[in-house]
């Protein structure tokens, strides 16, 4: 036989283990960067926190007007297991919590998603932000995440000067 021809098959078959090799690791290396604590995503009205990638979702942007009552619901998703988490949801200033839970604690199991929803009014007049907090299990603060939710509180008689 042909040196050539046999290097040139050799050749060809070590390309294509190399190939499957790259492959094989670029699978594998997205599934741990998945994993790990370093990924930052965005979605509409998702962010990703990145000490602890908790993908936190509230329900909406609002305006309201004074005394007008709405519900806040936030959904936590995590990629991977976080036992014995702490969440604490903040009520912004212009608005007074009527009902509701701010708080959960529990295992965050990967993929799950956990809800805190609670009904707020508003009572003053203003742009607001609300924050969440996460902890570990010993207590220590992982996360203190502002939410820019844009919740402008108006007057009531502002709508309609809006509107005519």
């Amino acid at each position: 036989m042909n040196y050539d021809f046999l290097h040139a098959q050799k050749t060809k078959i070590k390309r294509k283990h190399c190939s499957i090799l790259i492959i094989a690791f670029l699978i594998s290396a997205g599934y741990f960067y998945y994993s790990s604590n370093t990924s930052v995503t965005t979605l509409e009205n998702t962010q990703i926190i990145t000490e602890m990638p908790i993908a936190t979702k509230i329900n909406n942007n609002y305006v309201l007007t004074i005394g007008e009552e709405t519900p806040l619901i936030f959904n936590f998703t995590t990629p991977g297991n976080y036992w014995n988490a702490k969440i604490q949801v903040s009520v912004p200033k212009g608005l007074e919590l009527l009902k509701g839970d701010l708080k959960w604690e529990g295992n965050l199991v990967a993929e799950k998603t956990r809800s805190l929803a609670f009904y707020v009014r508003a009572v003053k007049v203003g742009k607001w932000e609300t924050k969440i907090s996460i902890k570990d299990s010993s207590g220590k603060t992982i996360k203190d995440h502002v939410f820019n939710v844009c919740i402008d509180v108006l007057e009531k008689d502002a709508i309609k000067r809006c509107v005519s």
